[in-house]
């Protein structure tokens, strides 16, 4: 019995090996094939690679992988780089060309910008030491995960990955925040490092060009940079103190006739200078004008009066008149005309010094109403002295800045009133008063009218000449 049973087992054993050896193996499918995520966000015209994205089993070629997008007006593909174009969603599918196979993902494109709150920022090293840059940091469409810092000068400052820059040395760097794998959007701020030392100092110069008359006095003002900087101890100097002396707080006199350099130091070492000359005071050159070069009577005009060296002034000159009864002019060089008088005076400035020294100008003495022009202007005909038609009658004023016209009235020669308007019209410079009217055979007419300037009044009688 017991070997019936062992005989059996060992020919059951036979069976079943020579059973499985004629089965074939049963391969498995451990081809690997999909994205690492399935949903992706990108910036607008940002390039982004595929195939990094992809999980392949290495049995895969890579050449045999075709990418495709469901919306091309949000992203296209080209081989296997993305571009987006425009703000959207579109699905990525990629697809194994010998098996068929397929992954897809989620495109995400977004306007994401960066900036900052402000351009620029100032630090002093003596006072900060490091400054938090995600305070002044503006994101649209972007976490502050996505984000990179990088300094373009790290001798000056240096940034970490969370945005607080260490502050090093003086002087001016970049400091841009950009997106991971996204160059294209980024944003920077220009950091400025300065210590609270002076850095340039400057003498602001003195009216009349820095040049003086023996005696004179003037104490000079600094502009300091950076404003409120420390200075130290100011140290004034001059190269000549004869000429000119200058004391600690910056207040010179001029000695003597000649130049010297006036020179002011900063405890760092940061200087200005400049240059000084001490006259006598003598008028060396003088010029006179006016513009216009004509007064009304009965009114005043001051001329122009340049004088070298400009440390000069008009005390120094003489003003007279060529005629006092059309002008008369004062030591300040203001010329008064004569009212009611006409003509042309000639006004002379003469160094006391050195009567060789002077200058002349000609001005007209003129009516107020010197600066009236008459225009006329007639649709219609004239015939032996006699004028029919539409005629427009045009009074024009320039050079002046106002005037009245009032009481136009028209007559014939017999003395017939043919058109009246009495009413007063104010016109400006560059302006006119127009009168329009009609004539009907009207032999050698005129007209009459009043101007009237300030207190300046006149009556006038004019021929309408058409010619």
């Amino acid at each position: 019995m017991k070997l019936k049973i062992t005989f059996f087992i060992i020919f059951s054993f036979l069976l079943f090996n020579c059973s499985s050896s004629d089965k074939p193996e049963i391969e498995v499918n451990t081809v690997a094939f999909s994205f690492r995520v399935q949903e992706k966000q990108l910036a607008l015209y940002q390039d982004f690679d595929l195939l990094k994205e992809l999980v392949v089993n290495e049995k895969i070629d890579l050449k045999n992988i075709e990418f495709s997008s469901s919306n091309t007006n949000v992203a296209i593909v080209n081989k296997q780089v993305l571009r987006t174009k425009s703000v959207g969603q579109a699905t990525i599918t990629a697809k194994v060309l010998s098996t068929g196979k397929t992954a897809t993902l989620k495109i995400i494109v977004k306007d994401s910008n960066i900036s900052f709150e402000n351009y620029t920022l100032t630090v002093d090293i003596d006072k900060t030491k490091s400054v938090d840059l995600k305070k002044h940091l503006v994101l649209k469409d972007l976490k502050i995960e996505d984000i990179v810092w990088i300094s373009q000068t790290p001798e000056i400052a240096q940034v970490d990955q969370q945005g607080v820059v260490s502050i090093l040395e003086k002087g001016r760097t970049l400091i841009f925040a950009k997106v991971k794998d996204n160059e294209s959007v980024w944003g920077s701020m220009e950091i400025f490092v300065k210590d609270s030392s002076v850095e340039s100092i400057n003498i602001l110069s003195k009216p009349q060009d820095n040049e003086f008359v023996i005696g004179n006095k003037y104490k000079y003002q600094l502009r300091i940079w950076p404003e409120g900087s420390a200075t130290g101890k100011l140290v004034w100097e001059s190269s000549d103190p004869s000429v000119m002396s200058v004391d600690q707080d910056g207040n010179v006199e001029a000695k003597s006739e000649g130049s010297a350099t006036i020179t002011v130091k900063a405890a760092n070492g940061v200087s200005s200078s400049i240059g000084v000359m001490v006259g006598s005071g003598k008028i060396r050159y003088v010029a006179v004008s006016l513009y216009p070069d004509r007064i009304i009577n009965g009114e005043k005009k001051e001329l122009s009066v340049t004088i070298l060296p400009s440390s000069a002034t008009k005390s120094k000159l003489r003003f007279t008149s060529s005629d006092t009864s059309l002008a008369t002019v004062d030591q300040d060089g203001v010329v008064s005309s004569v009212k009611g008088k006409r003509g042309r005076v000639t006004i002379w400035a003469t160094s006391k010094d050195d009567s060789t020294v002077r200058d002349m100008i000609d001005i007209d003495i003129v009516s107020a109403f010197y600066h009236v022009r008459i225009y006329t202007e007639l649709n219609g005909k004239v015939q032996a002295g006699s004028i029919t038609g539409d005629l427009q009658y045009i009074v024009n004023l320039y050079g002046l800045e106002y005037m009245e016209v009032s009481e136009f009235k028209v007559f014939d020669q017999s003395g017939t009133l043919l058109y009246q308007d009495t009413k007063a019209q104010n016109i400006r410079e560059a302006d006119s008063s127009r009168y329009y009217f009609t004539l009907e055979n009207a032999h050698k007419p005129y007209v009459t009218y009043q101007l009237k300037y300030k207190d300046h009044i006149e009556y006038r009688k004019e021929y309408i000449n058409l010619r």
